[in-house]
């Protein structure tokens, strides 16, 4: 009898160092994934933060205004973008336009 309550008894042992070991297992498992977690949201901060601070550019290039003069719009007729040659030619008639006015 006292063998076997004994045997009862380290099987009662063994169990619960095998709910203690996965309880421990468990709680690394979750650290782990917090930790990851926390990486990846850090991460994702960062893209944010660069995200912005390129659109922030982008802004700024958008906001500055480009030269007017007739030598640019010259040279912009160069361009072999149609838009951009379109804008000079468009620059050059107003200019050309304002001049005929202060002429008259």
């Amino acid at each position: 009898k006292k063998k076997k309550e004994r045997n009862g008894e380290e099987e009662g042992k063994r169990e619960k160092e095998k709910k203690k070991e996965k309880r421990r297992r468990e709680k690394r498992k979750r650290k782990k994934k917090r930790k990851k977690e926390k990486k990846e949201k850090k991460k994702e901060r960062r893209r944010r933060k660069e995200r912005k601070l390129l659109l922030f550019i982008e802004k700024e290039k958008i906001i500055m205004a480009e030269k007017n003069d007739l030598s640019s719009a010259y040279r912009r007729l160069k361009s072999p973008n149609a838009k951009t040659r379109d804008r000079a030619l468009k620059l050059l008639k107003e200019i050309k336009a304002k001049k005929s006015q202060k002429s008259k």
